[in-house]
């Protein structure tokens, strides 16, 4: 047997037998990234799953939930609406008012939210705070479509963590090209960005603002996704990650700040004007 049968020559009168590769069928740098991913980072510890179980520990037959920011797909409305008597999905992407079993999708805006007084027992965000000119304004704007001792899940990207900071100086069209390029998010899903509820600090003061209690703070870990175009920066990336951001004196580090808030039962908010800060001695630190 020839040990290169494809380097020997043509028979006579035929053309040069022709050598085709499919590079369809080699898995790219994510590719190999995800598999990376699937062995360090089990699924039930990705942020996503921890902010839907905490969802989902907070609803009822007849809670009421409303999830901010929830895109044109309402994904995670839809995903609660089994552990929710009602879901409202707001967005202000959503052009027309939908309806799908017992979500109800509406077009609106964070700081102002066409939703009656004390209407809901839940409102959850993901991926929202980041993109609001003013927090404050919007929490009260929580807090009044909150029922007496509803909650708030907020999970927001930390400004502190590293590659964030390191980013925050780019342009707005600067971060949808390599949003784009890394991520292959497309560029009218990249949103202008002012962090101005993006640390634990900030977070527990825009609250207090609004005259809501805070139950918890924690960061979260996530793997480096911003690193997947290549199988060396990301394994370096993960190494950072599990080593470093993973213990509690680098916490405050993680990629992302999930924040629990209530809304009291009577008669403790204050008023926008006041302009006073109260930090909540009740904060429970669950960072590990």
């Amino acid at each position: 047997m020839e040990a290169f049968p494809l380097l020997r020559p043509p028979a006579p009168g035929q053309p040069p037998a022709k050598l085709e590769l499919n590079f369809n069928r080699m898995p790219t740098a994510k590719q190999r990234c995800k598999e990376i991913r699937d062995a360090h980072y089990p699924y039930e510890e990705r942020p996503a799953e921890v902010f839907q179980r905490r969802i989902v520990s907070l609803g009822g037959p007849d809670a009421v939930l409303v999830e901010i920011g929830c895109g044109r797909a309402a994904g995670l409305s839809k995903l609660m609406a089994p552990h929710f008597g009602t879901v409202y999905g707001v967005d202000p992407e959503i052009t027309a008012p939908a309806q799908e079993g017992n979500v109800h999708l509406r077009h609106g805006f964070a700081e102002h939210l066409e939703l009656p007084d004390q209407c809901a027992d839940v409102v959850v965000s993901v991926d929202v705070l980041e993109h609001l000119a003013d927090p404050v304004k919007t929490f009260f704007e929580f807090a009044r479509v909150l029922r007496p001792g509803g909650r708030i899940l907020a999970m927001t990207p930390n400004i502190l963590h590293p590659p964030l900071l390191l980013a925050r100086p780019l342009s707005h069209g600067m971060r949808q090209y390599l949003n784009q390029r890394v991520t292959g998010t497309k560029s009218e899903d990249t949103f202008p960005t002012f962090y101005r509820a993006n640390t634990a600090g900030a977070l527990r003061q825009a609250a207090a603002r609004a005259g809501l209690s805070v139950k918890s703070i924690e960061h979260i870990s996530n793997h480096p996704q911003y690193l997947m175009f290549s199988r060396v920066c990301y394994r370096i990336g993960i190494a950072v990650e599990r080593n470093i951001l993973n213990t509690k004196p680098f916490a405050f580090l993680r990629q992302y700040v999930l924040a629990d808030f209530e809304k009291p039962n009577a008669g403790k908010k204050k008023s926008p004007a006041s302009g006073e800060l109260k930090q909540d001695s009740s904060v429970a630190a669950t960072d590990a």
